[in-house]
Order: structure tokens, then sequence, then C-alpha cells
């Protein structure tokens, strides 16, 4: 008899290797709705905090992004030790998130006409403008 374990049933499962261990990235599909908004919303003042003059952004606000960064490192790597994710660097931590992104903008894409918003699109009722971030390497 053919049984399909849904514990082991990742299709198109996307990893991350850290220190040469993998971890599964959770996309948008595998978070629950509060999750993807908080995502999203992590996503739009990351973007908004790299179009901010650096005059507006202190420590305060570096610390707040830190932490939002932080915690949305758990949501999507939910498998990484925490003295693992203590590890690696906030540049790093950027690129995982980048990385989702890229690969979250594919999954709403792939779908026909999907209904859906957008994952990562800023929330609706925001009234800030976004601008895409720059790589410096």
């Amino acid at each position: 008899m053919n049984i399909l374990d849904l514990d082991k049933f990742q299709p198109d499962a996307k990893t991350v290797r850290i220190d040469g261990d993998e971890y599964r990235l959770l996309l948008p599909n595998d978070l629950t709705l509060r999750e993807q908004k908080y995502c999203q919303y992590v996503f739009h003042r990351v973007s908004k905090a790299s179009a901010a003059d650096d005059e507006k952004f202190d420590e305060r606000r570096a610390g707040e992004l830190d932490e939002l960064i932080n915690n949305t490192i758990a949501i999507i790597l939910p498998d990484v030790p925490k003295e693992t994710l203590a590890k690696i660097t906030q540049r790093q931590k950027m690129a995982i998130i980048e990385a989702w992104s890229a690969e979250a903008k594919k999954e709403t894409s792939s779908g026909e006409e999907n209904s859906e918003p957008d994952p990562i699109a800023p929330p609706q009722n925001s009234s800030d403008s976004t601008a895409e971030t720059q790589s410096d390497g």
C-alpha cells in the first residue's frame, strides 16, 4: 500500500543553508494569515527605512527594525535553533528576507488570476510610499 506521508511531503520546498545545515523556508502559503500580514508589515517598514533620510533614522528606529527582522526570520525559518540565528548577521537576515520576498512574488504570480492580495505589498490602509531596497554587494 502506498501512503502519502504529509509530515514528509513538501512540494517545491525552499531551503536555506546555515553552517552546512539546511532549513525549510516557509512561504506565504505555509503561514497563517496573521504571520503573512506581519511579514508584509515588516517588509514595508524595511523598505520605508531604506528610503528614509539618515537624519530620521536613529538608534531607536534601528533597534525596532532589528527586532522586526529577527521576529520575521523566526516566522519564516521556524526550525533554525536560536543559537544559530544569533550567529548570523542582520545583513544575512536581510538576504533571507529578500529571498523570501522573491519566492513570495513567484508564488503569487504563478497562480492563474489569484484573487488573494500580494503577500508583500504594503498594507492597503497605508498612505506611505515605498522604495525599492538597494543591494550594496
